[in-house]
């Protein structure tokens, strides 16, 4: 569910965008292969979408475009759009987290980028691999803001932590701050 639509996956394996306010069907989308999840983001505009090979694409309702994820993991359980770059998502699964950057205009066209970790100026002029964050089997992360993952914890209630594609941010907010403080910073 979107804002303004209700994205459903037929039994077929196509996926279906329901406006609510209309509650009429407007647009539909068919892959080669039937779809069996779907994540979108907050205004429904685009979608993660895995089809039944395991395989993980972005589409674009807007445009009508499918682009593939480098490096998607067939074990995706859950996606976290980034509530502060609506251009950034984390793909979940039972330990790891990869984080991608949908880029519309470059001079190779558009693209999507498993991000690296970057930790000196110098190194943005040389291509890296992306970066894994791993995190506790006991954490169920549900909130992504600012490269910084809100997780429920069942002994501890939330607790946070940045992504390893931002882990600088640690040492420009402070090496003090707590997780209640990012939470108050989020609310």
């Amino acid at each position: 569910m979107a804002d303004s639509f209700l994205l459903m996956i037929d039994n077929s394996g196509k996926l279906i965008y329901y406006l609510i306010e209309d509650g009429a069907f407007v647009t539909e989308h068919r892959s080669e292969n039937p779809l069996v999840k779907v994540f979108p983001n907050r205004t429904g505009t685009r979608a993660v979408c895995i089809d039944n090979t395991g395989n993980g694409y972005l589409y674009n309702a807007v445009k009508e475009t499918v682009q593939m994820i480098p490096n998607f993991q067939s074990e995706t359980k859950n996606v976290l759009w980034d509530l502060g770059n609506q251009n950034m998502f984390t793909t979940v699964d039972r330990q790891n987290m990869q984080t991608y950057m949908q880029i519309s205009l470059s001079l190779e066209g558009p693209q999507i980028i498993h991000l690296p970790e970057y930790l000196r100026l110098e190194d943005l002029d040389k291509p890296k691999p992306g970066v894994v964050t791993s995190y506790d089997q006991d954490l169920k992360p549900i909130i992504l803001k600012d490269g910084y993952v809100y997780s429920h914890a069942r002994s501890e209630g939330i607790r946070g932590m940045y992504l390893i594609t931002h882990s600088h941010m640690n040492s420009w907010r402070g090496s003090n701050d707590s997780d209640e403080g990012h939470l108050r910073y989020f609310l």
